[in-house]
């Protein structure tokens, strides 16, 4: 009796935790009285045999028709709605195959949560957003003032609603980053407060969903990767985006500048430079922005790649890196070309630091094969590579220059409060009338520096704090790379180099505050703070979540 009081009991536990871990991925099985309850009650004769067989199989058989139906009416409401609200771009069938597909993925994975931050990193590598009221314009030619919020928001703010009923239902602590997350708070608020004295208050506005999204995409990343299993699934979707991406990019290059063919989608998919220079950029609107993301990436796919993991992670890992640093050679980008050697370089220096050394000493022989491999693979470039970082097509080089010394002009003038965020492009002409232009419809060119840029917006003070926040973000990262566990220690020093590598290709590419590049800098950053919390508690165990 003793035994099976003790084996009842602890069935009840394992119910008890198995239902309020469902829950947690929005599948919630009841109230932890009631799986006790449940879980002590022996099976009726009746229901044994061939009777609970036929019941299990016509459970699942009505499972999958209700989710069929679900996933139809996803379609539906998503492609339908999209119509309704005026969109025409090619993603909006894109969007409602996800939808229908969502609740496939569920089923598959058991969980709400995982699927939903699949679309979120794979959707931070497309430009799509909900722009029902469209900007257009700048300045006083200002056609649709409207705001403009990413998809990738919209997965971001789900995933938030699952973390915070969560942290309410477990009555678990969250970690806060307060060297991090207070500067960067402050700032979010006053470009916020920036409505009150910008002279376009209208871009402001548009780019407020901007700036909420940078500061949840670093506080939600910080807190979510809180065991060695969520750093696998992290890379497991950077290398399915990655992969995915940089096939792409590949297909456009080779079918367009190879043989000559366009059946990847219409011109505007491909950007192209005089009659000769075709540059892929996959999903992006941009292949600059391509090339970030693939920095930003890559570093963290090859450690997974050579280190000695799992073989068939491995080979996803490693698969994805090959892709995707053959599609940042099509895109041409010279930034994303010195912000990857950047990064490696990053992961050289401080490879003595980590304790991932230990995991890459069987890397060697990877790595004698892997580095002669992708000489090959950039040997067709190489006339295009010297021909790009030694010449200076259409001065674009060159031009930063002058687009620095307007910024500085705008800041001169409003060294403390800036002309609010999303206004310098529409006041720029006042304080330089020789400011550069980029097109009928784009207006004055933004600053190519983003400390510059977001001096000119939200003046010096803000500047300051924006580099206080790095500077407790750098030493974050370096305690995060000497935690002992593999998987955690190796993303963070990945996701750390390639951080470093976006941040210095940043001095010289547009990157607004809140804007879609400065997303993804957040995005990566909070890998890096959740890392960091494995060396505070003790950087062995493979879990952090505390009570």
């Amino acid at each position: 009796m003793r035994s099976r009081h003790v084996r009842r009991r602890g069935m009840g536990l394992a119910a008890h935790r198995h239902g309020r871990e469902d829950w947690s991925g929005a599948v919630c099985v009841g109230l932890p009285a009631v799986g006790r309850d449940l879980a002590a009650v022996e099976m009726p004769p009746g229901l044994n045999g061939q009777g609970a067989d036929m019941s299990t199989a016509l459970h699942e058989h009505n499972l999958k028709k209700n989710i069929l139906a679900v996933s139809i009416v996803g379609f539906a409401v998503v492609l339908g709605s999209a119509i309704a609200l005026g969109s025409s771009s090619k993603w909006t069938l894109a969007i409602a195959v996800f939808a229908a597909v969502l609740p496939l993925m569920v089923r598959a994975m058991r969980s709400l949560e995982k699927p939903l931050f699949l679309g979120l990193v794979f959707f931070m590598a497309t430009p799509y957003d909900i722009n029902p009221w469209i900007r257009r314009g700048y300045g006083n030619t200002v056609l649709e003032p409207g705001i403009t919020i990413k998809i990738t928001a919209v997965f971001l703010a789900a995933l938030v609603f699952i973390w915070i009923s969560r942290v309410l239902w477990r009555k678990t602590a969250v970690d806060w980053f307060a060297p991090v997350m207070l500067p960067l708070g402050v700032l979010v608020a006053w470009g916020i407060f920036s409505l009150t004295f910008a002279t376009y208050p209208e871009f402001t506005a548009d780019r407020i969903p901007g700036l909420l999204t940078s500061f949840f995409l670093v506080l939600f990343m910080a807190n979510y990767i809180d065991s060695a299993e969520k750093a696998r699934f992290v890379m497991t979707c950077m290398a399915l985006t990655a992969g995915f991406s940089g096939l792409l990019a590949i297909l456009q290059y080779v079918t367009v500048a190879v043989l000559g063919l366009n059946i990847l989608g219409s011109p505007e998919d491909f950007w192209v430079v005089g009659s000769e220079m075709i540059r892929a950029r996959g999903l992006m609107g941009h292949p600059n922005d391509l090339g970030l993301i693939f920095v930003g990436m890559l570093p963290a796919l090859g450690l997974f790649g050579v280190a000695r993991l799992e073989p068939r992670f491995k080979a996803l890992c490693l698969g994805a890196f090959i892709l995707g640093f053959i599609a940042l050679l099509t895109t041409l980008s010279r930034g994303s070309w010195i912000g990857f050697f950047l990064a490696i370089m990053v992961i050289i220096a401080l490879s003595q630091r980590s304790f991932s050394r230990r995991r890459l000493r069987g890397a060697f022989v990877m790595l004698a094969i892997l580095i002669p491999l992708l000489g090959m693979m950039a040997a067709p470039f190489a006339g295009t590579i010297v021909n790009r970082l030694s010449s200076d097509e259409s001065d674009a080089a060159q031009s930063r220059i002058p687009l620095a010394k307007s910024a500085l002009k705008v800041i001169q003038a409003n060294p403390v409060e800036g002309v609010g965020l999303g206004n310098y492009k529409q006041v720029v002409l006042e304080y330089d009338p020789g400011v550069m232009i980029g097109g009928e419809d784009d207006g004055p060119l933004a600053a190519h520096n983003m400390l510059l840029y977001l001096a000119a917006e939200l003046g010096i003070p803000a500047l300051v704090l924006f580099l206080f926040a790095c500077t407790s973000l750098f030493f974050k990262g370096l305690r995060g790379i000497r935690t002992r566990l593999a998987e955690i220690n190796l993303l963070c020093l990945g996701t750390f180099a390639g951080l470093a590598g976006i941040f210095a290709s940043s001095m010289f590419e547009d990157v607004s505050f809140g804007g879609t590049r400065f997303q993804y800098m957040c995005f990566l950053a909070g890998i890096v703070l959740g890392c960091s919390r494995f060396a505070r508690y003790g950087g062995a165990e493979r879990s952090v979540r505390r009570p």
